[in-house]
């Protein structure tokens, strides 16, 4: 199984080579994952992401691909990846059931091994979406305990409420993989939006509710793991804690941003 790694990148110039170095990718001295190509698809970046990402091809060349999709969002730049996969597989002769997309971004670090195992996961689960392990590293939570600990209290309080492993439909995006034979079936990653008109910022959780309409299931890679960036919660911890760091619409921003400013 071919594995097709899909990185998307908005001014990510002080990431970006950290994150394909743990994938594998940019540095000539290591050799890449076998069998598997690095995509990175430029989101209109106006830092210096565009000269990372070709210096990671160079150490790669026949590894790494770069791309481009003007048009900005979560969802643009992801499917414009996987239709590079999917050219460069047809040109490969290669059959969609035997490629696995993998999500990545570009401020998460990857363990050694990543890429294996999410692939075996795949060969023995087809059909399925497949997600690995996102961790917080030990050295950020012990430099923000306090708002670690609050949120331990936060989850504790709402675990009754709280479905089965089994059962959970919220894909963690970064670790989050599949066959692209079945990002095809399912739809593809779509623009989808509320009834106010914000665009609803899930569109890995709601592929796989797609897929699961068509009897996918999801299956847990617990040996890949990865360790994401928590720059958010440095930005703005109240808002990360609230959102429990999932992206929300617009319009929750605005009335968020209200609220914090009003006296109620």
């Amino acid at each position: 199984m071919h594995a097709a790694i899909v990185i998307p990148c908005l001014n990510e110039e002080a990431t970006l080579r950290s994150t394909c170095t743990s994938l594998g990718f940019g540095d000539p001295d290591v050799s890449p994952p076998a069998d598997a190509t690095l995509i990175l698809v430029d989101n209109g970046s106006d830092d210096r992401t565009l000269e990372v990402m070709e210096a990671v091809q160079r150490a790669s060349p026949d590894r790494v691909i770069l791309a481009q999709e003007a048009e900005r969002g979560y969802v643009p730049p992801r499917h414009r990846g996987v239709l590079v996969a999917r050219d460069r597989v047809a040109r490969d002769g290669c059959s969609d059931n035997d490629v696995l997309i993998l999500q990545a971004d570009a401020d998460t670090l990857y363990e050694p091994g990543y890429v294996s195992e999410m692939v075996h996961a795949a060969m023995g689960a087809p059909g399925a979406m497949i997600e690995g392990v996102a961790h917080t590293s030990s050295e950020f939570v012990v430099a923000h305990c306090g708002y670690y600990r609050l949120a331990d209290a936060a989850d504790r309080a709402v675990d009754q409420f709280s479905v089965t492993e089994a059962d959970e439909v919220i894909i963690d995006d970064k670790v989050a993989g599949y066959r692209l034979s079945d990002y095809l079936a399912w739809g593809g990653h779509r623009r989808e939006y509320d009834h106010r008109g914000d665009e609803i910022h899930a569109e890995t959780s709601r592929l796989y509710l797609r897929g699961k309409m068509q009897g996918a299931d999801r299956f847990r890679a617990a040996g890949a793991l990865a360790f994401p960036s928590r720059r958010k919660v440095e930005q703005d911890p109240l808002l990360y804690f609230a959102t429990a760091g999932f992206p929300r619409e617009t319009s929750w921003r605005q009335r968020w941003h209200t609220a914090q400013g009003s006296d109620t």
